[in-house]
């Protein structure tokens, strides 16, 4: 009886020593969903996407502010539902985000244990896949049920694995397909990866056949690859509601190869190659995969379809960076067969030469891992909108403002596609249930009617009196001083802001030596004219001086005029300042009348502008070159301008920028405003034309909250 206790004793030991694999992967998730939820915690702010999820969340609830039901793949927005049972919305967020990004680690680590049979290899990729910096990327955005869907899609990898190995077996197909179903019922991007993924597994597979023709085995696998593919479809017909609006978006039928969209492939190079542990592993992931079809063909060419499925959309979609995050997949699966295949070659040589490959794997391996952790702190900081002075505004919109109210916003005050209104919007919808109008980067929304939305209010918010046509935009605000008229161009569906001249820095000097501005002296303005032009009368003291004129031409230009209409005028200082998160590369200039410059915009976009100034007097140029903080890079002296004189400005932009049919329309934002029905405007503090605007037109708008970063107004537009 005692060797018995003995012998129980031992065996309980030897396993404490040697723990069961599941234990550890357990380990992992723990660990994984614990840092993560601490992280973004800590970080005290959540991106643009889970307001989103919010949303989706209260239509399953039957709370649909903004209406026509729920427009996305349902899984995910029940599963933050569930959690709403329990938790508020701020940490059912944060908790849902942890275990999305952190529960893919138990179907990753079956996949790779079906493919090493055990070890400590299928324990790598579980950690990779984890812990990486391009999912520290996603999860600062909010890519949950991105993420989700891969979860889903490994598990389906699990099952595929045993249908290739033995194709007749009918359960492993069920399960495949259930699979299937479950992807396609949490993310557009996944179902489409998985059409793909069959597509791309069929034309190997039928190369493959060819080459060796005669093996049944490939006809059989290729019909057992439909049905699956089939099962799937079917099993996936509870998600067709969601799918239906997306058959009928903007979506499909703009994937083309147009330039501005390809100017977006230069994300591809920042998400993989900004961490170059990163890229070394994906690459290596890529030789193990190539490496793996030479032994294994069948699992091979499923991992090499894996991979193809997630690089051909890059070359025809709008977002082709949302692509990237198919990759670790397949290849953080190859890795370790990279590893394998090395540790094999170095037995032949000596010990010094093993140790020195060792310690550069495990280097290789355990920094991407390690630096994941900084990475996500930052990129939850980088990415978030719900800081807690936005998350004061959302509970006053919630608690303060009558239930039907629809809310304008331009967004937060950030560089490129983070500072679009729509990372304010989706919060507003969300979290304040409160329908929003906000301006966008138009490739970031799916349907039409968004789509409309949005590119009204991008001109809304441009400015009160805006000239457009399909290229160029040029906008004057007032009763605002800063950004009088403001110069933008279309950059692949977006008004990036390019430069402005500022009513409140152009200064006049008359008589004895008196210098006023521009808005020290502007009257009301009196109906500016409807064209191609707007056209203000300044005045002092009921006296006019002069006339600016904003006109558009329909080949790309802009012409900004001064009519002198007083004699006593002596000097006239006009500024160029570029826009707010505006590079400028270059300033060129041929003489104090002819100047070129090179800017990079909010979005990465390189803009060539030339600048001509037309005035037959005598014109100082000063370029004013400094940091990057500084906003005025150019000023215009004016001396002595005699009466009646003109001096025209005109920015002309390369025609090769030029596309469309350039018809040249106006806008005032005051109108657009009554036909949308907006009853409050949400403003970041920190965009100053559009604050100073508000803020100083007291007829229109009055304001009813403020704190360090955003400012409510209501609208009470006058007749």
């Amino acid at each position: 009886m005692m060797n018995n206790k003995k012998g129980i004793l031992a065996c309980l030991y030897e396993k404490a020593k040697k723990p069961p694999e599941i234990v550890l992967v357990t380990l992992i998730f723990l660990a994984s969903f614990l840092l993560k939820f601490y992280i973004i915690r800590f970080n005290n702010g959540l991106g643009a996407d889970y307001g989103a999820y919010l949303k989706w969340a209260d239509v399953l609830r039957g709370l649909d502010v903004v209406g026509g039901g729920l427009r996305y793949p349902p899984i995910y927005p029940i599963l933050l539902s569930f959690s709403l049972l329990f938790l508020d919305e701020i940490t059912a967020l944060i908790a849902c985000a942890a275990f999305t990004f952190s529960v893919i680690v138990f179907p990753y680590f079956l996949a790779a244990k079906k493919i090493f049979g055990g070890g400590i290899l299928p324990i790598i990729s579980s950690l990779l896949i984890v812990f990486n910096t391009l999912y520290s990327e996603m999860i600062g955005w909010g890519g949950n049920a991105n993420m989700l869907a891969l979860a889903f899609l490994t598990s389906f990898l699990i099952f595929w694995t045993n249908c290739i190995r033995n194709f007749k077996n009918m359960r492993n197909k069920l399960l495949a397909a259930f699979f299937i179903s479950v992807t396609v019922g949490s993310h557009y991007l996944a179902a489409a990866h998985l059409l793909m993924f069959f597509l791309s597994f069929l034309f190997l597979l039928l190369v493959a056949w060819h080459k060796k023709r005669g093996d049944n085995n490939f006809k059989n696998l290729a019909k057992s690859t439909l049905i699956i593919g089939l099962m799937g479809s079917i099993l996936s017909a509870p998600y067709i509601f969601s799918y239906t609006h997306i058959l009928n978006s903007a979506v499909l039928r703009e994937t083309n190869f147009s330039p501005a969209n390809q100017l977006t492939l230069n994300s591809l190079i920042h998400y993989p190659w900004e961490n170059s542990f990163t890229a070394v592993l994906l690459f290596l992931g890529i030789i193990g995969v190539l490496s793996l079809i030479r032994e294994d063909k069948l699992l091979g060419i499923t991992l090499a379809a894996l991979f193809i499925s997630g690089c051909l959309p890059i070359f025809f979609t709008q977002h082709p960076a949302r692509w990237v995050y198919f990759w670790p997949i397949p290849l953080f699966l190859g890795v370790p067969i990279f590893v394998k295949k090395l540790l094999l070659k170095l037995e032949g040589f000596n010990h010094f030469v093993k140790l020195v490959s060792l310690a550069g794997l495990i280097v290789l391996i355990s920094a991407p891992i390690f630096m994941s952790f900084p990475y996500l702190s930052n990129k939850v900081s980088y990415y978030k909108v719900l800081t807690p002075q936005v998350l004061d505004a959302l509970e006053y919109l919630k608690e303060k403002t009558p239930q039907y109210s629809i809310i304008a916003t331009s967004g937060p005050y950030k560089r490129d596609g983070e500072g679009v209104g729509h990372n304010y919007g989706w919060w507003v919808e969300g979290f304040a249930d409160r329908k929003c109008v906000a301006t966008s980067y138009l490739r970031f929304l799916i349907y039409y009617d968004e789509k409309e939305a949005a590119q009204r209010a991008n001109i809304l918010f441009s400015g009160t009196d805006v000239l457009l046509n399909d290229f160029v935009m040029v906008a004057e605000t007032f009763p605002a001083g800063v950004g009088n008229p403001e110069i933008s161009v279309n950059i692949g569906d977006f008004y990036d802001r390019l430069l402005f001249l500022a009513d409140d820095q152009t200064i006049i000097t008359y008589g004895q030596g008196t210098n006023i501005t521009l808005s020290s002296i502007k009257d009301t303005v009196k109906n500016p004219s409807i064209g191609y032009s707007v056209n203000i009368s300044y005045t002092i003291r009921d006296l006019s001086v002069l006339v600016k004129s904003v006109r558009i031409s329909d080949n790309s230009t802009v012409e900004v005029s001064f009519k002198i209409l007083q004699a006593n005028i002596t000097k006239i200082f006009v500024p160029l300042l570029k826009s707010d998160f505006v590079d400028l590369n270059s300033y060129f200039k041929r003489n104090n009348k002819d100047i070129e410059i090179e800017m990079t915009t909010s979005m990465g976009v390189y803009v060539r502008l030339n600048i001509y100034v037309d005035y037959d007097g005598t014109v100082y140029t000063y370029a004013r070159l400094t940091n990057e903080e500084e906003r005025e890079f150019a000023m215009l002296v004016f001396d002595n301008p005699p009466n009646n004189a003109v001096i025209r400005l005109r920015f002309m932009l390369p025609k090769l920028m030029a596309v469309g049919s350039s018809q040249v329309l106006y806008f005032n934002a005051y109108k657009l405003i009554k036909e949308m029905e907006i009853d409050y405007i949400m403003i970041d503090v920190n965009r100053r034309r559009e604050f100073e605007w508000f803020n100083c037109d007291k007829s229109n708008f009055s304001k009813v909250y403020e704190n360090d970063e955003v400012a409510i107004f209501k609208v009470s537009l006058q007749s």
